[in-house]
């Protein structure tokens, strides 16, 4: 069966599309990673949002 994307080759864009593939999965980390620290600087960590004056941390 011919395919008007890859031509004759079923598996000719394999490569990009394994490529973009592990370009979104780090892409997914790194806004992870930067939406962890920015809204810990921002004081929204769990720890801050729910201590109050009741509550005592060691």
């Amino acid at each position: 069966m011919y395919s008007q994307r890859f031509g004759p080759f079923p598996n000719a864009g394999l490569e990009t599309d394994m490529r973009s593939m592990f370009l979104a999965f780090l892409a997914i980390a790194v806004i992870a990673v930067a939406a962890d620290l920015g809204l810990d600087r921002a004081g929204f960590s769990s720890q801050e949002a729910s201590t109050g004056a009741a509550v005592r941390l060691d």
